[in-house]
């Protein structure tokens, strides 16, 4: 375990945790060589990797292109505007989810739903807002790196995600279709779908630490094998040497998703049987509370191994042993990357949201654009008059940019409307033209920004119509409808994939703050320096010694004893005033009665 050391990447890294690899590639193989084998019997090889049909292709293509897209947006975002791109993430679900509920209507989408939506992001406000100037720089400092390795993270995703899907197609191929739900290869199929699917999310993030971890070496090393290494290729060595330990942590998560489906599946099946041949009721609570502990021990185990993973890519450590000293960093009253941690995983989780709303009205507006370029359909009255309203606003438009000089002129001089017209371009030739200059840039921009917003009302149309269609249960265009479902779930997996990326980064960052402060000092002293804020709010509890403790014990004692010596002190003076007092009226007394001549008492 390294603490506040200069960053060095172990030369000599071993393949930790061989065993669980090999389990994954003995199963994975054989799974996937009966699979190969049952398509070539088939005869649907061809048919499941070759022929695919060009409409589905497209679909693909276009959601391929939408999401990444997307990603690249908010990674332009984060690097310039990260604050913005946090309070929009935190406005835009219940914005939209007020917007449906007004279009909808109450019966149909209660105003409920974005009351929640609004007070979970005002909860998540109140949450971040005092750690926004910490978040806003580490979102800056990732999505920097990340741009800048882009096309290489992006190749590399892409060839291990086609790899995975096509182990996961063997694999399923290798199983009958008919087989029973709680059957033993029912169960076998679903732990290896797990493993498969984990072990590939695990991998990516590894990868994206090392990069992470190779970029700011190759900047602040002092090392010339750091400084002149291909960043992309020493992070996929070091990241095949962690494979073992990959598959470890996925295994547990497999593990423990597969017995959630078999307890998931047995309260499903107790549903489904009659009431006299039900079990206890007991049983059902207990089925209910395995599902419960077994989700909270995933999120758990889930948590550990983001942590261990990103402490075994920097450090090369086994997988158990990145398990431990992460965890003994969690307990750390400084650790910045819990805190950091906390709060990127709460965003990312927004932003991933936002993000496959987003690509659910992709999907739609691709299917909105069908229905509303055809010439001839069900809904041509309907398309026409969009059609028609879309020309008319782009006449409109066209016919109010020649008549601004015209009626600018006309409304200084007073002339007739076609004398102006006519003076206007005349001043337009003279090559002193102020107005003319300054006209070609705003009518230019303004033009720009009209062509924005033709799209926009054209795409809003086409979703409306999509909308229509993409939300029919049946329909003519069932078998299409599907293939965009399909491919909005792909391109929602690449999303899911890109939060988890940031996540990574964000927790690299954090740390290597811990492990490698003075690397991340020179590399990007704005972020050393919010990072050392919850590292330095830490260390003034944490460092205080028992002679410290026990020295401010004795100061507060003292003061309280010359505090109550003081109150004592001007409580007797205070006393003896106040005796005195009484002894000069006690005297003063006799003598004012023999002056008036009275009695005393």
């Amino acid at each position: 375990m390294i603490n506040n050391a200069e960053l060095q990447l172990s030369k000599n890294r071993r393949f930790n945790d061989a065993w669980a690899f090999i389990m994954f590639l003995l199963l994975c193989g054989t799974l996937s060589g009966i699979g190969i084998r049952n398509m070539i019997e088939e005869k649907s090889v061809h048919k499941t990797f070759v022929n695919i049909s060009s409409e589905y292709a497209k679909i693909i293509g276009f959601n391929l292109l939408a999401t990444f897209g997307f990603n690249f947006l908010m990674l332009l975002l984060y690097l310039g505007l990260p604050k913005v791109a946090i309070y929009s993430g935190l406005l835009f679900v219940p914005a939209l989810l007020t917007y449906v509920s007004i279009v909808a209507g109450q019966e149909h989408f209660p105003i409920l739903i974005p009351a929640v939506a609004m007070l979970f992001s005002l909860i998540t406000w109140l949450f971040i807002r005092r750690k926004i100037n910490i978040i806003a720089q580490l979102y800056t400092t990732t999505s920097r790196i990340l741009l800048r390795n882009f096309f290489m993270l992006a190749f590399n995703y892409l060839l291990f995600m086609f790899i995975t899907i096509g182990v996961f197609i063997t694999v399923t191929k290798a199983f009958p279709r008919d087989m029973d739900n709680t059957g033993l290869p029912e169960i076998v199929l679903c732990f290896t779908q797990f493993w498969i699917e984990t072990f590939f999310i695990y991998f990516f993030d590894v990868f994206t630490v090392c990069v992470i971890t190779g970029e700011i070496l190759k900047k602040t090393s002092p090392n010339d094998d750091d400084r002149n290494a291909l960043i992309g290729i020493r992070a996929l060595k070091y990241t095949l040497y962690a494979m073992g330990s990959i598959a470890y942590g996925a295994l547990l998560i497999a593990i423990i998703k597969t017995l959630r489906v078999l307890s998931h599946l047995e309260q499903s099946k107790e549903d489904e049987v009659q009431y006299h041949h039900r079990r206890p009721f007991a049983f059902a609570l207990l089925m209910c509370v395995v599902s419960i502990l077994l989700a909270i021990f995933e999120a758990f185990v889930s948590v550990l191994n983001k942590f261990a993973f990103a402490y075994l890519a920097i450090t090369g450590d086994k997988y158990m042993d990145s398990m431990r000293n992460s965890f003994e960093r969690l307990s750390e009253k400084e650790n910045a990357a819990f805190e950091s941690f906390v709060i990127t995983e709460h965003l990312q989780n927004i932003f991933f949201i936002v993000q496959v709303i987003l690509i659910l009205g992709f999907n739609a507006l691709l299917i909105g654009l069908k229905e509303f370029l055809k010439p001839y359909g069900p809904k041509n009255v309907e398309i026409k008059l969009y059609v028609m309203g879309a020309l008319l606003a782009i006449f409109e438009a066209f016919v109010s940019v020649l008549n601004k000089f015209a009626f600018a002129y006309l409304a200084i001089t007073g002339d007739k409307y076609m004398d102006s017209m006519r003076n206007s371009f005349e001043r337009l030739s003279e090559k002193e033209n102020a107005a003319f200059e300054s006209f070609v840039i705003t009518e230019h921009l303004q033009n720009i920004f009209f062509i924005v917003q033709v799209i926009l009302i054209l795409g809003f149309n086409a979703l409306l119509i999509g909308l229509k269609e993409f939300l029919k249960p049946y329909g003519p265009k069932n078998v299409e409808i599907k293939l965009y479902v399909m491919g909005a779930l792909f391109a929602i997996f690449i999303s899911f994939q890109f939060t988890n990326i940031i996540k990574s980064g964000c927790l690299a960052l954090s740390y290597l703050q811990i492990i490698a402060p003075e690397n991340i000092k020179e590399y990007d002293p704005a972020l050393h320096e919010v990072l050392a804020e919850i590292q330095e709010s830490g260390k003034v509890e944490e460092n205080k010694t028992p002679e410290e403790e026990n020295q401010n014990g004795d100061e507060n004692q003292n003061g309280d004893e010359n505090q109550n010596g003081d109150e004592n002190q001007n409580g007797d003076e205070n006393q003896n005033g106040d005796k005195g007092r009484e002894l000069n009226q006690n005297q003063l007394e006799p003598e004012a009665q023999a002056e008036t001549g009275a009695q005393p008492t």
